[in-house]
């Protein structure tokens, strides 16, 4: 260290300041993580006695005053995460835009769009070109792909590589596969189970953050029925302690079209209103998502702009649904569905069905 020892000093007499001041320096300094520069002082003591009284006190100061330093460091530099403890209650600093979108619950909008893998870009900006306050509040998933929110049997793997924490489009949400057969409700318990155990800790960071988990996307005229199935082999997905715990109820309900041109439009709509209204009820008030709706073998734009008008689902206070999704992706059986296909007859003409969307959606829902 470039200290002389007691015995070296009495000999010669002196104790060179220069390494008095290292010995401070590289121990109290260092081991209090401070790299700051004391103001430069010229030391001669004579005596062991004397030489130890001097280095105590200028010690004893010195870590006072880099202690204090230490502190204004960290006030400067930390923040209080919520729920956290802390002396010292400090603003935290601006959410950056993921932290931002993380706010954004089912609460924040009612509207959404499901669109297909890599789209949601292309249909939101063309939404915010038609009414950017009404476009603000609708939410947007994809089916698959690169949508972390979004879990498909048509992933690689099944979505099983998906980081819940990199889940950050609104409303924070990650649903659950869409369960096409028998055959698929009897995996999808253990699916979940298997995705759930998989991300452990991670999965349990993410609902803290506001993360939120659906059910699988169960549909058709059974829908009761499949879901009381899965909750029945599933206790503790009603448990919320549980890393198995299900918050959001999620299915599908298209109004089905065929050459009907929408004549069971109110039939339709009644069932799912009432289905929706039973789901809150048997799973204790948890949110109810419709994540697929529209003409379902609908051929026109017309058809998909008629069951947005007529459905009279765009208000939560009578539609028993917390969230509802327009089905705007490719469907073996609809077409001219998309949010920026034209109305080419009735009363919507000339519309697209954004504008209509748009019109039903917004600030007020």
């Amino acid at each position: 260290m470039g200290v002389q020892s007691q015995h070296e000093a009495e000999q010669d007499g002196t104790c060179c300041s220069n390494d008095f001041e290292e010995m401070i320096s590289t121990t109290d300094a260092d081991s209090l993580g401070v790299a700051q520069q004391q103001p430069t002082r010229t030391w001669c003591v004579v005596g062991s006695g004397a030489f130890l009284l001097v280095g105590l006190l200028l010690a004893v100061w010195m870590r006072m005053d880099a202690r204090g330093s230490t502190a204004v460091a960290v006030q400067e530099e930390t923040f209080v995460q919520p729920g956290a403890s802390a002396a010292v209650q400090q603003e935290k600093p601006e959410l950056t835009p993921s932290e931002a979108n993380r706010l954004k619950g089912l609460s924040y909008g009612y509207c959404g769009i499901t669109v297909n893998p890599g789209m949601c870009g292309k249909y939101m900006e063309y939404l915010r070109s038609v009414n950017s306050v009404a476009a603000e509040k609708v939410f947007c998933k994809e089916l698959g792909g690169n949508d972390h929110c979004s879990l498909s049997v048509s992933d690689a793997n099944h979505g099983f590589h998906k980081d819940p924490n990199t889940c950050f489009w609104a409303p924070m949400v990650m649903y659950l596969w869409t369960v096409w057969d028998s055959k698929d409700e009897a995996w999808v318990l253990g699916a979940w189970h298997e995705y759930a155990d998989k991300w452990g800790e991670k999965l349990m960071a993410a609902r803290q953050s506001g993360l939120q988990i659906s059910t699988p996307r169960f549909g058709g005229e059974n829908v009761l029925k499949k879901l009381d199935a899965f909750f029945s082999a599933c206790p503790d997905c009603s448990q919320n302690t549980s890393k198995y715990y299900i918050d959001v109820i999620a299915f599908n309900a298209m109004v089905v079209n065929g050459k009907a041109k929408n004549k069971d439009l109110d039939a339709q709509v009644t069932w799912l209103k009432s289905t929706a209204k039973s789901l809150q009820s048997r799973y204790g008030g948890r949110p109810v998502v419709v994540t697929n709706f529209g003409s379902l073998g609908g051929t026109t734009a017309a058809l998909q702009a008629e069951v947005l008008d007529k459905s009279g689902l765009f208000s939560r206070s009578t539609s028993g649904i917390d969230s509802l999704y327009y089905f705007a992706a490719v469907d073996y059986k609809s077409k001219n569905n998309f949010v920026d296909a034209k109305v080419e007859s009735g009363p919507r003409h000339g519309q697209t069905i954004g504008q209509v969307l748009l019109e039903h959606c917004g600030p007020r829902q």
